[in-house]
């Protein structure tokens, strides 16, 4: 199976950023169920995120804002 074009990746993200989904922790709690309740997500969408899920660690907190609770000011 080919891997998913790097936009439709994007537009994944974005949705689930834009339905709360800010962190590694929410990401990885997404089952079947809760993911299909997302406005807009379709089974492409699905396959992005079981393979998000599959491969994130702090990276997704990171791109997301989900972990910009320190704006890094000191």
């Amino acid at each position: 199976m080919a891997d998913k074009p790097f936009q439709t990746k994007i537009k994944t993200i974005t949705k689930l950023i834009e339905n709360g989904v800010k962190t590694e922790k929410e990401l990885l709690a997404l089952n079947f169920d809760s993911a299909l309740q997302i406005e807009g997500i379709t089974m492409q969408d699905i396959g992005v995120i079981s393979q998000l899920q599959k491969h994130t660690k702090d990276l997704y907190t990171y791109l997301s804002g989900g972990g910009d609770n320190n704006d890094g000011a000191k």
